[in-house]
C-alpha cells in the first residue's frame, strides 16, 4: 500500500469533485440571479 500514491489520487478526486460543485453552485446563482432580474423587469 503507497500511501503517496493515494495521497495523489484523493488530490486529483477532490479537484475534480470541487471543480463539479463550483460549476453546479454556478449554475444554481445563475438561475436565483435570472429569476430575481426576471423579476426586477416584469
Amino acid at each position: 500500500m503507497d500511501l503517496g500514491n493515494n495521497i495523489v489520487i484523493l488530490r486529483k478526486f477532490s479537484s475534480s469533485y470541487n471543480m463539479a460543485l463550483e460549476i453546479i453552485i454556478l449554475r444554481l446563482w445563475d438561475r436565483i440571479i435570472g429569476k430575481s432580474l426576471n423579476k426586477q423587469l416584469a
